[in-house]
C-alpha cells in the first residue's frame, strides 16, 4: 500500500492544482522521503515561476494567468497573423 503523503506534500501539489499546472510523474519517481518529494516539488513550483512557496492568493492569480497566457499563445501560428503598414 502506498504510505500517506505528508501535509506539505499535500499542501504544494494543492499549490500547483491552483497554478493550474499538472506536476510531472518524474517528481514522484522512484520512492523519494517526504523531504526529497518536497524539495523536487519545491523546484517544480519555482520553475514555473514562484518566487517563493508560500505565495499569497494575488501572486498565485497573477502566475495562473501568465502560464495560462502562455498555453494560449504556444498555440498560435504566427505565421497566419496578418500585419498592417
Amino acid at each position: 500500500a502506498p504510505k500517506p503523503i505528508s501535509a506539505e506534500v499535500k499542501r504544494l501539489k494543492d499549490l500547483a492544482k491552483k497554478l493550474g499546472v499538472n506536476v510531472p510523474v518524474n517528481v514522484f519517481k522512484g520512492s523519494p522521503s517526504d523531504d526529497e518529494l518536497e524539495d523536487r516539488l519545491g523546484d517544480f513550483l519555482r520553475n514555473q515561476g514562484l518566487s517563493s512557496l508560500k505565495p499569497g492568493p494575488r501572486e498565485i492569480s497573477q502566475l495562473r494567468n501568465k502560464i495560462q497566457l502562455s498555453r494560449e499563445l504556444d498555440g498560435i501560428d504566427s505565421t497566419n497573423i496578418v500585419r498592417g503598414r
